[in-house]
């Protein structure tokens, strides 16, 4: 038994048990065909289907056997393919077209026939069919045939003329750099009254003009199409097509902006390149470069994708000059112009309870002393040291050193509670004893508020309470100090206990390792 490609049988089965059992279908030969558990038969492809036909059976009745059936499948000659294009050459013609719907269930080959000459060629989409004479029109039909034989012919195709061949010579550079506007030439073998035209397939890239003027839209491969179309004398040149590189180029420099300094930051804020040099920028490098001067840090760069970029690893005091160049990954810009600014710590921000008898963070704040007078992280709020005789010093003290300074610096401390009513203030007088910086003859400007929790005083380099005698130097304990009494009534006398001298002891070997300019402030 066998049936033919293209038609949908169904199939029947039935089983001894009755109606009531009804038997169901699968294919074993899924490439040849397929079927529904009902019985409809689709076919794959001409060959031998088999089929399996089961009953499963129930509570009262067994499963049936399993019965199988093979059958051909028989090809039938394959459907007209759909003409296309026509194409002249040179004593041939191009014919293009598109498959049948139908295979008939079999390979098939294709056949281009001329009209008149009946030349032929077999071959796939397109066919091209040699041996035309040059000048003669010609129409082309296209037949398919497999293993049943042949199709109907397809409807005939436009007609055509072979003509005469050219060809396009075309060699540009191998790359050409973004930014510049080539002009390339290409010539046909048919002569100069044959001028070639050029297309881009690569617009993304770049563009040319048909005269050949080219415009680099980025970096890349450019591919660029030549053509000549030809007339009634000469065929259309076939196509030539070159790639070459466009090669990315440094981005245009960024403009600075402002830079602001901060705590051994700095923040530099610029406009980004106009122009990326044919490449996505992928950064942006600032360079902080330190002035030249005796014991400078070394330079110090930071990256980021877009303005501002924050500078960190700076160290305080000292004058840099802050740059900005761009980077597309191939190419980097030159450096921008430079912009001056001097990284300073200006506030000493203390532990919540590093105030004795407080809870809460205090702070302390510098102001003056010059461009690159800045806050040492060493100092801030703490017990005292050591106190004047017959006075006590229930909040601590607070000690700081500032370098790089020049005339008068001002601290602002703020607690988090008021000082003790009636409180007073001390400085060491770098002689072993203490002097009062509110006194009119030993001032220091000392300003407390209402509240007694904002204290300020100011003190000149190497003047009267900086304890540090070099240059551009301030180091200065400052003291809140109350009355002392002993039980009794008594004046107490207090005494340097192990842990005062072990501060002091590390903060004056801290002094003499100096070779900055610094202000120091304690107690």
């Amino acid at each position: 038994a066998s049936y033919n490609f293209g038609t949908t049988p169904t199939l029947t089965a039935t089983s001894s048990a009755g109606a009531s059992y009804p038997v169901s279908f699968t294919s074993s030969t899924t490439g040849v065909c397929t079927i529904t558990p009902t019985g409809s038969l689709t076919f794959v492809t001409a060959g031998s289907c088999s089929i399996n036909a089961d009953q499963a059976g129930d509570a009262a009745t067994s499963a049936a056997p399993q019965v199988s059936q093979t059958f051909n499948v028989n090809a039938v000659a394959p459907g007209a393919p759909t003409i296309g294009t026509a194409t002249a050459g040179n004593a041939q013609a191009t014919v293009s077209f598109t498959a049948p719907a139908s295979t008939g269930g079999a390979a098939v080959t294709y056949t281009a026939t001329s009209s008149p000459g009946s030349f032929t060629a077999t071959g796939s989409s397109p066919i091209t069919v040699p041996g035309l004479i040059n000048g003669t029109a010609y129409t082309f039909s296209v037949t398919a045939a497999n293993s049943a034989g042949p199709g109907s012919p397809s409807a005939a195709s436009n007609a055509v003329t072979p003509r005469a061949s050219q060809t396009i010579s075309f060699t540009p550079a191998a790359s050409y750099n973004f930014g510049t506007t080539p002009t390339l030439t290409a010539t046909s073998s048919a002569g100069a009254s044959y001028p070639v035209s050029f297309t881009s397939s690569t617009t993304g890239v770049c563009t040319i003009t048909p005269t050949g003027s080219l415009t680099f839209v980025t970096a890349g491969n450019c591919t660029i199409a030549a053509d000549q179309a030809g007339d009634a004398a000469i065929s259309a040149a076939p196509q030539v097509t070159q790639s070459f590189a466009v090669n990315a180029i440094a981005p245009d420099i960024p403009v600075i902006g402002t830079v602001t300094a901060a705590d051994a930051q700095a923040t530099v804020n610029f406009t980004a390149s106009v122009g990326s040099g044919g490449a996505p920028i992928s950064g942006y490098t600032v360079t902080a470069t330190p002035v030249a001067v005796t014991g400078a840090p070394s330079v110090t760069t930071q990256t980021g994708t877009t303005s501002p970029i924050v500078v960190t690893g700076l160290t305080n005091g000292f004058v840099y000059n802050f740059t900005v160049k761009a980077t597309n990954g191939a190419q980097t810009s030159t450096d921008s112009a430079a912009v001056q600014a001097t990284p300073r710590k200006l506030e000493l921000v203390g532990a919540p309870g590093s105030v004795p008898g407080m809870a809460g963070t205090p702070t302390a704040t510098l102001s003056g002393g010059g461009a690159t007078c800045t806050l040492q992280a060493t100092g801030g709020f703490g017990p005292a040291a050591s106190t004047p005789p017959g006075l006590q010093a229930p909040n601590g003290q607070f000690a700081f050193t500032a370098e790089q300074c020049t005339g008068a610096v001002t601290m602002t401390l703020v607690y988090p509670s008021p000082l003790p009513v009636g409180v007073q203030f001390r400085k060491p007088d770098g002689a072993g004893g203490w002097f009062d910086p509110t006194n009119a003859a030993t001032s220091l400007n000392v300003v407390l508020n209402a509240a007694r929790t904002t204290v300020s005083y100011t003190i000149t380099d190497n003047g009267l309470g900086d304890t540090n005698p070099a240059t551009g130097s301030v180091s200065d304990p400052f003291v809140p100090v109350v009355a002392a009494v002993a039980p009794g009534g008594a004046q107490a006398i207090p005494s340097l206990g192990g842990w005062a001298l072990a501060m002091l002891s590390g903060l004056l070997g801290g002094l003499a390792l100096r070779s900055r300019k610094v202000f120091t402030a304690r107690r």
